[in-house]
């Protein structure tokens, strides 16, 4: 069987031919065994990182220490730049309550569970400067850009103007 030829640019047209045809169906249960089990044995795994993670953030959060759970340095993290930490990880930190520090979270994830010690919240006055200055003037331009095209939705709603495509489409080749 064959596909009609398709023209993908000018003076160039594709066509094809099916030399094999499989439907779709279930496979073999030998085939797909080892996956299925990688995959639960991957389930598992998270499920038992879970429980363990949860297991030492609480004796964490009760003030015990943790003989085998030890930190890496201290980072100083912002929403630009979150050194390593994966977007749940960060929104979990950003959500913390600060008054009393240090503060545990835990983060399920794609590679385990995780736990961040939080020891200081900062406000970053330098950024916060700059993006009071820097904001306000991308904020006018958006904000004008709207204007404008809402101003042009508007005259067309109110011509007739028919837009031919095939048109266009001839005029660009």
């Amino acid at each position: 069987m064959n596909t009609e030829a398709i023209e993908v640019s000018p003076s160039t047209m594709v066509a094809a031919r099916i030399v094999d045809y499989k439907p779709a169906g279930q496979k073999p249960l030998d085939e797909v065994r080892a996956d299925i089990e990688k995959i639960l044995r991957q389930e598992q795994a998270a499920k038992l990182a879970a429980q363990e993670g949860e297991a030492r953030l609480a004796e964490l959060r009760q003030g015990h220490s943790v003989a085998a759970l030890s930190f890496g340095p201290a980072l100083t993290v912002d929403r630009q730049d979150a050194h390593g930490l994966s977007a749940q990880e960060l929104r979990e930190v950003f959500q913390t309550p600060v008054a009393n520090l240090p503060y545990y979270v835990g983060v399920p994830g794609d590679k385990g569970y995780s736990i961040v010690k939080i020891t200081k919240s900062m406000t970053p006055t330098e950024r916060v400067a700059d993006m009071n200055r820097l904001v306000p003037p991308q904020l006018q331009r958006a904000n004008a850009f709207l204007l404008g095209a809402a101003y042009v939705d508007s005259l067309k709603a109110q011509a007739n103007i028919e837009t031919r495509n095939d048109l266009l489409e001839k005029a660009e080749r």
